[in-house]
C-alpha cells in the first residue's frame, strides 16, 4: 500500500542507530536512537532522553560513536533497544557485542 506523508524532514524507513559511550567505570553501554538522521552532509543528528544511561555516560565523558545496524546484528540491536542499561549493566556482553 502506498501513503503520502508529505513534505516532511525525516527518513523513512529510518535506520537503526546505536549509540554508545563508556562511563566513568570504563564500562560501554549502547541503546537505539529512536530518532536520528542526516543533519547534514557531514553530521547526523540524534534525539536521546535523559534517563538513559547512554545519555547520562555522553554528558560525562564528553564522548560517543554511532553506529548503523545491519541485517547481521539484528537481534543484538532489538536486545540493547529494549533492555535498559540501568538495570542490566552488561547489557553489551549479554547482547554478544564486542567493542574496542
Amino acid at each position: 500500500m502506498r501513503k503520502n506523508f508529505g513534505a516532511k524532514t525525516w527518513v523513512y524507513p529510518m535506520p537503526v542507530l546505536i549509540v554508545a559511550a563508556y562511563g566513568k567505570d570504563g564500562v560501554p553501554c549502547c541503546m537505539n536512537a529512536a530518532w536520528g538522521g542526516i543533519y547534514d552532509t557531514d553530521q547526523i543528528m540524534v534525539c536521546l532522553a535523559d534517563d538513559h544511561k547512554t545519555t547520562r555516560n555522553i554528558l560525562e565523558s564528553g564522548a560517543f560513536t554511532v553506529s548503523v545496524a545491519d541485517a547481521k546484528h539484528v537481534v543484538q540491536a532489538d536486545y540493547v533497544g529494549i533492555v535498559s542499561g540501568n538495570r542490566v549493566p552488561d547489557k553489551m556482553v549479554r547482547a554478544g557485542l564486542t567493542w574496542e
